[in-house]
């Protein structure tokens, strides 16, 4: 059981999808998930870049490493 403010968050999330007018819980869960894969996304964006300026190498994108 999910419990605190881990909840509170997650509420808070439905909540503001509920306001917006996603009131199906499936497209809510896709919404979801789409939000968290591009959450990873930039996350993964930043610490390229961040490990670039530290390299003081030019290209901070993505490569096929």
């Amino acid at each position: 059981m999910i419990t605190g403010q881990i909840k509170t968050q997650i509420d808070q999330i439905c909540d503001a999808f509920w306001t917006g007018g996603i009131t199906n819980s499936i497209t809510l869960l896709e919404q979801m998930t789409y939000l968290f894969f591009m959450k990873m996304l930039d996350d993964t964006q930043i610490n390229k870049e961040a490990i670039s300026r530290k390299l003081q190498s030019s290209s901070p994108s993505f490569t096929n490493q």
